[in-house]
């Protein structure tokens, strides 16, 4: 009995552990694994209407990529395993064949989206262990469409995009830190909207997480964005405590190990299904 006893009392804190663990939902891309810390390359251009703008963003882009780097490092205190790397592509690099064969996520910069798409602000092409990201960097001219919603009982007007000005977007530094934490393998999130918080100065809310996809949510009025707590988790859980320091077996590898084996195992039967049959041959007599 006394054996028991002691047995459930060790059981008891395993069970709560576990339901710390497992308190949060993570979301993650399908067959995306960083397998060694991160080289972000973020690719310089012209543009002579906004000659200040290839300045402007580079400094963007190395205060997000470090803005993470932090983050990570003060949730595990472990500086080595989020050692994340930044560098400028020229031009002239950018022509040269493999110019990028080093980098393992690769920031590209145009003006706007194509049209019919110019509500987009950024995306990222994540897949197994390489990431290409693209910001559009003007902002946005809205018009007022004369249609309305209601949203917890407030009537509010819907605005459409009519055209870009010539200047850099106000959401730009908010939308590379979302694209980078796609490129760390985190995909958009599910939340509540009491999940939200709402702006003391009363001009918007605060996400719950960098990563949400706003198109999900009908939220009026402005959206905060940082990296949270959640986020950071979010990439602790998939990476672990020790960081991007190590290989790890991404699942599309996994996949080809299994289609490997399933092959070999067809093989084996298949050949073995033929001698079966040749051993039953007899030779033909002259």
């Amino acid at each position: 009995m006394n054996k028991l006893i002691s047995l459930g009392l060790l059981f008891i804190p395993a069970l709560f552990s576990v339901s710390f663990v497992f308190a949060e939902e993570y979301y993650y891309i399908p067959d995306h694994l960083l397998e060694q810390p991160p080289l972000f390359c973020a690719m310089e251009f012209e543009d002579t209407q906004m000659p200040e703008a290839q300045r402007d963003l580079m400094k963007m882009a190395e205060n997000a990529v470090f803005d993470w780097e932090t983050k990570l490092v003060e949730a595990t205190k472990n500086p080595e395993g989020w050692d994340f790397e930044f560098v400028k592509l020229s031009v002239q690099k950018q022509q040269e064949f493999f110019f990028d064969r080093d980098c393992t996520v690769n920031i590209y910069f145009e003006r706007h989206p194509p049209k019919g798409e110019w509500e987009y602000s950024g995306y990222a092409d994540s897949y197994l262990t390489f990431s290409d990201i693209v910001i559009f960097y003007l902002e946005p001219s809205y018009q007022y469409s004369g249609k309305t919603i209601e949203v917890e009982g407030e009537i509010w007007e819907e605005a459409e995009i009519v055209g870009f000005k010539n200047q850099l977007a106000q959401d730009i530094q908010s939308t590379l830190r979302h694209e980078i934490g796609h490129s760390l393998g985190l995909d958009h999130p599910k939340f509540e909207l009491n999940d939200f918080t709402k702006d003391q100065f009363g001009n918007g809310v605060h996400s719950p997480s960098i990563m949400i996809d706003p198109y999900e949510y009908n939220i009026p009025g402005e959206i905060h964005y940082k990296i949270t707590d959640y986020d950071v988790n979010s990439v602790v859980n998939l990476y672990g405590e020790d960081g991007i320091n190590e290989i790890h077996l991404s699942a599309y590898f996994l996949d080809f190990i299994i289609i490997g084996v399933v092959l070999i195992v067809m093989i084996y039967f298949v050949n073995r299904k033929f001698r079966k049959k040749d051993s039953g041959l007899t030779p033909l007599e002259d």
